[in-house]
């Protein structure tokens, strides 16, 4: 079968067939090694195929293979046709670059997500937190800055503008807008 699949010249047949041929190492040989073969022969035609993709990261999340799932994760997410889809997928890679310490994958992928919700609050959260753990200091306060603004319950802007005074207080060294921002 796999010789087969190497004579064929027609490109969009020969991902088909080493889709299938993956299909088949992975359930009816149990071969999730030669399944992930046959997927990344199919890559280097179509290195954009969500199908392929989606198939990679189900053999990676099965296998426990943390790098390449992080990886196709990834790849997905930024090919992805719905909002939703995207949501997920960037919040599936946030999850696992906080398996792996990577603060600056979390960013990223917290970032994407608000990008796609807005609203999302716990999100917009975890994204401060970040800014904070990183010392990314101006944009968290910015963000802080942007969200007082924005939020219409008293308490949240005062307990934004509160942190905003003291990002600039102990980080940006800006006294006068941790004034402006404890007076507003």
């Amino acid at each position: 079968f796999e010789r087969l699949v190497e004579q064929l010249d027609v490109e969009g047949r020969r991902t088909e067939l080493l889709v299938r041929l993956s299909e088949i190492y992975d359930g009816r040989l149990s071969r999730p090694d030669r399944a992930i073969d046959s997927l990344h022969a199919a890559l280097t035609i179509d290195e954009e195929n969500r199908t392929v993709l989606k198939g990679l990261r189900r053999l990676y999340k099965a296998g426990d293979q943390e790098e390449p799932l992080l990886d196709v994760t990834r790849k997905l997410a930024t090919l992805a046709r719905r909002p939703l889809e995207a949501r997920e997928l960037w919040t599936a890679v946030q999850g696992l670059c906080e398996k792996r310490s990577d603060h600056e994958g979390m960013l990223e992928a917290t970032r994407k997500v608000l990008e796609l919700a807005p609203s999302d609050e716990a999100a917009a959260e975890r994204l401060m937190d970040l800014l904070l753990e990183v010392g990314e200091y101006d944009e968290l306060a910015e963000r802080l800055q942007e969200r007082a603004r924005e939020t219409t319950a008293p308490d949240k802007t005062a307990s934004n503008l509160v942190r905003l005074a003291a990002i600039r207080e102990r980080h940006l060294d800006d006294p006068k807008g941790a004034l402006a921002a404890y007076l507003e």
